[in-house]
């Protein structure tokens, strides 16, 4: 591999490793096969090709054509007969046979450049063979003149230059169904490796491969470790002489579609894993000869050391102070030029020019920390394999970055020197889960566990304001989102590599696919908290047409939507899977959205918690009179999903997006208007329901009284003189007649808000099928209790009437009314409960209310001396 420790990619936003993108990239990692650094490129020059016969342990493999059905497969328009990789680790020489047919123009765009890429700082590359084959000619298309050499930086955006060459030749007259058959060896290993072997080959690829073979000729005297991983052969194994030859050879190898969030360990693409290291012992032991400080008395290692002492200081404060000085001061550039892939550059060298890469500033890390009294170690991690590290053999090449466990003052930490954009204490300073890491120290013979932290968890906390306007007024939004953990390291790198108005207009956008109108009231506010490491950004919007009518002309529509839980609860594009599912992990968002209305809305309480495989999301809406709160937080639980739970995983998702967003529907009171005549049969039906209802009492009391005339009234003072003093208006009567004239006004202050139910657009919304809130019970529900407050106010006002004349029949009209009041606030609450959600609370107050009446003043009235001496007439 060209870049060793260069650059850890973090998985935590979904990033690909080293790994997974050459694992994806199958075909051009088996034609490239090896590609190292170099030291002198601009002390080289390389005008052409070396070409030549193949050497003589090299086994050549004919390969028949292959089937029609296997050429309609290949994607890209290629389908590969053979790719046979042969290496004999005595001379140190790799060899590639390669033979592939063009079966549409796609292929011959693409299939007819070729590329060998070597590093000539310690390789020579030999091309033998390039063949086009139609029908039964045969085009001899070797000409090294035609070769042109590149120095193609593949990494040259992640700031590492490998300085490996690449010799392309652009092939002449190539046509659908050519076949073309190319060979060549590359000569050589990097000497960092000290004459030991490692390699991988894949065995598989995104195409078809009609032969996949595997051959390599091995020392009978050294020893050699084997594994595949993924699916694949067993060897056959043959003796030659001082050497052992092994062979994997696989025939109709399907082509492999990949699925998208492949967790980076997985082997969609099985791989065979070489290695002369026998043990992770071993490997320590390399690794160790490679972290050596040779200069420990250079000047500028001394003068750093001094700037960085300081008197008094606590042990963590003297590594937070050289961490930061390294993650600050020395910036990242990566020149992995052969040896130099593995071995670091000498901290005096690091310190003189002020740049290195993860290697190097981990070299100079430890060599400040102990400078300082510190205990610092290298460690060795894999940023894609992570905790599968212990099912791979021993292997330097299975490492592609480098962190640093430091114990002081009694603690561990581990710290990595290239993360620019951290602060905070070293104790909460984020570490990727990388699982398992080689330390870089003599007798170290396992893998070391990374303890588990939920130091810098990266979460994010956004506060959304909505001041909402009219149907035709403007609406005004303020965010406030808060980054802590690695989410503000990733924040402050967006604001120092895209800008502040860059990401404000990234923000915008967001928001303008669910507010096309919408637009800055302002500059963005950036606050960076260091000590606590968290930044904090505020921005500000208008939006015109907030509210948008509907096609039906009835009604105005508006939603509110977090869209930052929606980036991570988001389905992949691959449901149909066969390959687990990776999950960005540890992952923490929080949408707090506060909705400030124009007018009462009918807006019901609501609670929800999904969880399921791999995630929850906790779902809350609230009102608090014409303020809305919807709270949502959604949070990881794994960093995978195993294939037998995705389905379950892809349904907690769904249910998940079905939970999120909220809406609200206003009517057009300008559609609706002059639908009218509603009110005239309300008003109507009123006005006839009052009267008889009036005649109704009328016609009763009279009959009561005709049936009382026979009967002569009680004298207030009868045979109990004391009876006599208690007449009149006096004692709990008080109570009683304060209520009765109460009553009637209480009643009309209900009807008052009542008949706005009856409004034309308020009726429409309620009982038409297209209205916004329609629900079949609204009409008979509305109506019956227009009728019961018209009755409890007649019956009042009656009642009123009798207790001011002292009628005899006042006490039996004033039970009736309160067991009539009764039944119908119950009738209400149920009726109620049919068409939205009731609250708990309100109810509780009106049954007990109307419980506590009728049970206080039925039994006064039937047992109160004073009421039997005053309503005697």
């Amino acid at each position: 591999m060209s870049e060793r420790y260069g650059s850890g990619v973090d998985r935590s936003r979904g990033g690909k490793s080293s790994f997974q993108q050459a694992r994806v990239e199958s075909i051009a990692a088996i034609l490239v096969l090896l590609s190292f650094a170099w030291p002198a490129l601009g002390q080289m020059r390389i005008s052409t090709v070396r070409t030549g016969g193949a050497p003589a342990w090299v086994d050549w493999r004919a390969a028949e054509p292959p089937a029609a059905s296997k050429s309609e497969q290949g994607p890209g328009g290629e389908v590969f007969t053979l790719i046979d990789s042969q290496v004999n680790a005595e001379k140190e020489e790799a060899f590639v046979h390669i033979i592939k047919e063009i079966t549409s123009n796609a292929g011959v765009q693409s299939g007819a450049n070729l590329q060998f890429s070597w590093d000539p700082s310690y390789q020579e590359l030999t091309v033998h063979r390039i063949v086009i084959r139609r029908g039964g000619e045969e085009m001899d298309r070797l000409e090294p003149d035609k070769f042109r050499i590149i120095q193609q930086e593949s990494d040259l955006s992640r700031q590492i230059y490998n300085g490996s060459l690449s010799a392309v030749i652009f092939l002449e007259d190539v046509r659908v169904g050519d076949r073309i058959e190319y060979a060549f060896t590359v000569r050589g290993a990097n000497p960092s490796l000290k004459g030991r072997y490692s390699d991988r080959f894949f065995l598989g690829a995104t195409v078809p491969i009609g032969e996949r073979r595997v051959r390599l000729l091995w020392p009978t005297r050294r020893q050699l470790h084997f594994r595949v991983q993924g699916a694949g052969p067993a060897p056959e194994v043959r003796s030659r002489g001082a050497l052992k030859e092994y062979i994997w050879d696989l025939h109709d190898v399907p082509g492999v579609v990949f699925e998208d969030q492949i967790p980076s360990w997985f082997p969609a693409v099985p791989w065979l894993d070489l290695s002369e290291f026998g043990s992770w012992s071993d490997v320590a032991r390399w690794a160790t000869g490679m972290f050596v400080i040779t200069n420990l008395d250079a000047p500028e290692l001394r003068q750093e050391l001094t700037k960085l002492q300081s008197p008094g200081a606590t042990p963590q404060d003297t590594v937070q102070r050289a961490l930061e000085f390294v993650q600050n001061e020395i910036r990242y550039l990566g020149i992995e030029f052969g040896p130099n892939s593995y071995k670091p550059t000498d901290p005096a060298t690091v310190l003189h020019r002020r740049f290195g890469d993860c290697k190097d500033k981990a070299l100079l890390f430890c060599t400040l920390l102990r400078g300082l009294g510190c205990e610092a170690t290298p460690a060795l991690v894999s940023t894609g394999m992570r905790q599968t590290l212990s099912e791979l053999l021993p292997d330097p090449e299975v490492f592609d970055h480098v962190i640093v466990r430091v114990v002081a003052g009694g603690a561990t930490y581990w710290l990595d020197p290239t993360r620019t954009y951290q602060r905070g204490p070293v104790s909460q300073r984020y570490l990727p889960d990388y699982g398992l890491a080689l330390l870089a120290r003599d007798g170290e013979t396992v893998l070391t566990r990374i303890p588990a932290s939920s130091a810098g968890t990266p979460e994010t906390v956004t506060s959304e304001i909505f001041d909402v306007g009219g149907q035709q007024g403007v609406t005004h939004l303020w965010v406030t989102s808060t980054f802590n953990g690695f989410d503000s390291e990733w924040m402050r790198a967006a604001l120092t590599v895209q800008g502040r108005e860059q990401i404000a207009k990234s923000w915008l956008n967001d928001y303008a696919h669910q507010y096309p109108s919408i637009t800055p009231a302002g500059p963005i506010e950036v606050e960076d908290s260091s000590d606590h490491d968290t930044v904090t950004i505020v921005h500000s919007y208008s939006i015109r047409d907030f509210w948008t009518l509907l096609p039906d002309k009835e009604r105005y529509h508006c939603e509110f939507y977090p869209q930052g839980i929606h980036t991570w609860i988001a389905r992949p594009s691959t449901t149909v899977r066969s390959m687990p599912m990776e999950v960005a992990y540890p992952r923490r968002r929080l949408v707090r959205t506060t909705i400030h209305l124009p007018r009462d809305f009918a807006v019901s309480n609501f609670t929800n918690t999904i969880r399921g495989p791999a995630g929850e999301l906790r779902v809350k809406h609230s009102c608090n009179g014409r303020t809305v709160t919807l709270n949502y937080e959604y949070q990881a639980l794994t960093n995978f999903v195993a294939l037998p739970l995705t389905a379950k995983h892809l349904a907690t998702l769904e249910r998940m997006e079905g939970a999120l967003g909220y809406a609200l529907n206003w009517q057009n009171a300008q559609g609706i208007r002059g639908q009218g005549g509603l009110n005239g049969w309300v008003f109507s039906l009123a006005v006839l329901y009052t009267t008889a209802l009036s005649a109704g009492v009328l016609f009763l009391y009279r009959r009561q009284r005709r049936s009382l005339a026979s009967v002569p009234p009680v004298p207030a003072s009868g045979d109990d003189p004391e009876l006599s003093k208690l007449t009149g208006l006096g004692g709990w009567l008080i109570l009683v007649a304060i209520n009765l004239i109460l009553s009637p006004l209480r009643m009309l202050y209900y009807l008052s808000h009542s008949v706005k139910s009856f409004s034309p657009a308020t009726w429409h919304a309620l009982t038409s099928q297209k209205g916004m809130s329609y629900n079949p019970a609204w009409g008979p529900l509305l109506v019956l209790e227009l009728l019961g407050q018209i009755t409890v106010l007649t019956l009042s006002i009656f009642a009123l009437v009798l207790f001011f004349q002292k009628r005899r029949v006042f006490p039996g009209w004033f039970i009736g009314l309160l067991v009539f009041n009764g039944i119908f606030v119950l009738a209400d609450v149920l009726g109620v409960g049919l068409v939205k959600a009731p609250d708990p609370g309100k109810v509780f107050r009106h049954v007990a209310q109307v419980a506590v009446g009728c049970s206080v003043w039925i039994p006064y009235m039937l047992r109160s001396r004073r009421v039997k001496a005053t309503f005697v007439s």
